[in-house]
């Protein structure tokens, strides 16, 4: 309006060109400049920037939550992998100490004895002639000492010939001696000698556990006549099953007695478990350049989930640092970007989300080391952020 006002302040009598100006002020109106145009088009050009949204009434429904960034302890480690094993000392292969018949067998593989449980029963008539020959050496044994003294003292004063009295001396203690093996074989058989007597004499001995565990193989049935090189049974105690893990060597360095493990079992399973390195070995494989480290599981590990010869998967902490984390379930994962939503503010019943792009670090116990990424103050989202659509 001033340039019109202008225009007719510096013309005033030329009426032409006033009319012609007039024309172009109104085609002007009806028609913007290029000039004018150009903030439209370029606006029209820009898409709207989304923004994470969500109502309040859903994230109740939806059962979602706030968090705050915190204070977690993470842990440096090695990768190894190995199997569980079972020591010597928790194997045992059952035998007879001496041949017979099997009786009274009643047990299935997968079994837990006790120790010192029977486990059945081995008949022989043979064990009661060995009964036999203890008792007749035991009444024996009373005349030949007798005898032996007596020839003794006989010979001292000359009497008797020292023959006779050395003759005496060797039966006696031949027979000391067959009465004494009787006797440490009635023990093997479970009989006590001195409880032996001649109304007492039994036809079988009893084979008896000698550690606690399960059965794991059955080699004999009711009836079998089993040798003493023969075994029976064989019994596991799976409670002191160990892991053998097998590290290399540039990393056995690493590793010492009392550090902490996390570990899997068998192929395909998460179940983690925790234990602790007990042995480190001193000889590096010439095969795969490992070294064998002995660990323990802790208690919360099943005993039957311990299974010798399964495949074990397994992280030794080596060491540990504190630093800011979040739950997992807060990342999000967009291609190669890692992203958290905070809450930017909460309008009208609408929950507007900041999307923070940051670095993760380590993992450990449902947590994520947060390395880069202003998450400071602020109300993160740590459950569901699934459902909320970016």
């Amino acid at each position: 309006m001033k340039l019109f006002i202008k225009i007719l302040a510096c013309h005033p009598a030329q009426p032409c060109r006033l009319s012609l100006l007039l024309g172009l002020i109104a085609a002007g109106l009806l028609h913007p400049s290029c000039k004018g145009k150009a903030p439209e088009a370029e606006t029209a050009g820009e898409e709207p920037e989304m923004e994470a949204t969500i109502t309040t009434e859903q994230f109740a429904h939806s059962a979602m939550k706030w968090g705050t960034l915190e204070e977690k302890t993470f842990y440096g480690y090695v990768h190894a992998s190995g199997k569980v094993e079972t020591p010597p000392s928790a194997r045992a292969s059952i035998s007879p100490m001496f041949g017979g018949y099997v009786q009274n067998f009643n047990l299935l593989p997968g079994n837990r004895v006790s120790k010192g449980q029977v486990l059945f029963y081995i008949e022989n008539p043979l064990f009661i002639d060995l009964q036999r020959e203890y008792l007749e050496l035991k009444e024996q044994l009373t005349f030949l000492k007798a005898d032996f003294e007596n020839q003794a003292a006989l010979s001292a004063e000359n009497i008797s010939s020292k023959k006779e009295a050395l003759r005496a001396e060797s039966a006696y203690k031949t027979s000391l001696a067959r009465f004494e093996s009787a006797g440490k074989k009635l023990q093997l058989m479970g009989i006590p000698p001195e409880k032996l007597t001649i109304s007492n004499l039994v036809t079988r001995m009893s084979i008896t556990a000698p550690i606690p565990g399960h059965i794991t193989e059955i080699m004999i049935t009711n009836g079998k006549y089993i040798n003493p090189e023969d075994v029976a049974l064989q019994i596991l105690n799976s409670a002191d099953n160990h892991v053998d893990l097998y590290v290399l060597e540039s990393d056995i360095i690493k590793i010492k007695p009392g550090q902490k493990i996390i570990f899997t079992l068998g192929q395909g399973t998460d179940q983690e478990y925790e234990g602790t390195v007990a042995l480190v070995g001193k000889e590096v494989s010439e095969k795969d350049r490992t070294v064998e480290v002995h660990a323990h599981a802790g208690r919360g590990v099943p005993e039957s989930a311990m299974i010798p010869g399964m495949f074990v998967k397994a992280k030794l902490l080596t060491g540990s640092h504190v630093s800011p984390a979040v739950p997992e379930s807060a990342v999000i994962r967009i291609g190669q970007s890692h992203i958290v939503l905070a809450k930017k503010e909460e309008i009208q019943g609408v929950i507007h989300f900041e999307q923070i792009e940051i670095v993760p670090g380590m993992s450990l116990d449902g947590w994520v080391e947060i390395r880069h990424g202003d998450l400071k103050n602020k109300e993160i989202l740590v459950s569901g952020s699934n459902l909320i659509p970016l």
